[in-house]
């Protein structure tokens, strides 16, 4: 379930107090399906992080960074993540740094639970690095 995803970011999401209430009253293969998509999510997150602050320090504009994908996805969890890796592909190609930070500090989004350092499971998040939750710019 987890061949060709980071080992440490597997076990740290094993370890994760949020992880583990996520899916506390879930039957366990509901459960392994969570647990693919919310490790799967936090190397894209980070990933997403990694190329926004990238871009805004350079001012170059990266290209999407590559989805985490094991060697066995399971198909709901990688049809639950091609919504997200969609927002972010069209925040990426928008040109406009405050969308992607609009997607990583979303409600729901992989920002609101993704600690920046891993294992650092009380301290900064993902949201909390971009500046938390903003609105998207309009169009």
């Amino acid at each position: 379930m987890f061949a060709g995803l980071d080992p440490a970011v597997v076990q740290e999401t094993l370890d994760s107090p949020h992880a583990q209430q996520f899916v506390a009253n879930d039957p366990p293969d509901r459960a392994r399906n969570y647990y693919q998509g919310m490790v799967r999510s936090t190397i894209n997150c980070r990933a997403y992080l990694e190329a926004y602050e990238r871009w805004r320090t350079t001012g170059v504009e990266p290209t999407l960074p590559r989805e985490a994908q094991p060697q066995n996805p399971i198909p709901s969890v990688d049809q639950d993540l091609k919504f997200d890796h969609d927002t972010f592909a069209k925040a990426f190609s928008s040109g406009d740094p405050t969308q992607v930070r609009a997607a990583l500090s979303a409600g729901g989004s992989c920002g609101e639970w993704v600690p920046v350092k891993p294992r650092d499971y009380s301290g900064p998040t993902v949201s909390d690095a971009v500046g938390g939750p903003v609105d998207a710019p309009s169009s």
